[in-house]
């Protein structure tokens, strides 16, 4: 009777440890497992990340020109934003802006952009079916599909001016647009916002006589 139950006990040690190494390995090839993903997650996220980046550069520079061809497609005189006034010596005394007509503008070229940006936007981004593999250097090869990585987060219009002497009491007064887009990179991990901006010249022109350094300094709305 002592013999059996010394191999009883022995079985069940041998069965115990059994099961314990068994459950070693599980919990290991889970780790491993769960590594392996994350890496997965972490490759693929980057390589989307940078897909996602270049069309969101490339839509908002294009949106942003479009949007501004569009909205002065009338064309802009210096005279429609810039009255200038000048005194009996011929110099500059007043410049005044035409604030209602570039908040038009601004509030035209804002609306023109958003929505060509969101026409591109909802075309989604062409990705190579094997990006997510998240192997770097396949990222470029397999059909391309459509994948909603992008979407609008703010688009942001200001006039801004600048002046550059070109002669004797003759300055070159420059006015430009500049148009800020911000666009959500959304991957499977982690979201990042782009900004892209780009600044247009609208018009300019040469105003002879002194002008005051008030004008020089100050922004133009």
């Amino acid at each position: 009777m002592i013999e059996c139950c010394e191999e009883n006990i022995y079985y069940k040690n041998k069965r115990r440890k059994r099961i314990k190494n068994n459950k070693h390995g599980v919990i290991i090839a889970i780790i491993i497992f769960c590594a392996i993903f994350i890496l997965y997650l972490y490759s693929t996220n980057i390589i989307l990340r940078n897909i996602g980046e270049t069309y969101a550069k490339s839509y908002g520079a294009e949106s942003i020109n479009s949007a501004v061809k569009i909205s002065l497609n009338d064309g802009i005189n210096y005279t429609d934003l810039i009255t200038i006034d000048k005194d009996d010596s011929g110099n500059v005394s007043l410049m005044t802006t035409n604030s209602y007509k570039i908040n038009q503008i601004s509030q035209n070229v804002t609306e023109t952009t958003k929505i060509l940006l969101d026409s591109k936007l909802s075309q989604g981004v062409k990705v190579p079916i094997f990006a997510f593999t998240g192997i770097p250097g396949l990222e470029g090869y397999g059909k391309p599909i459509n994948h909603k990585l992008l979407s609008i987060s703010t688009v942001n219009c200001v006039f801004f001016g600048e002046f550059k002497s070109v002669g004797i009491n003759q300055t070159l007064h420059s006015i430009f647009v500049r148009v800020t887009v911000e666009i959500n990179v959304e991957t499977i991990v982690k979201s990042k916002t782009i900004s892209v901006g780009s600044s247009i010249l609208i018009c300019e022109t040469v105003i002879v006589g002194k002008v005051p350094e008030i004008y020089l300094t100050r922004p133009l709305v």
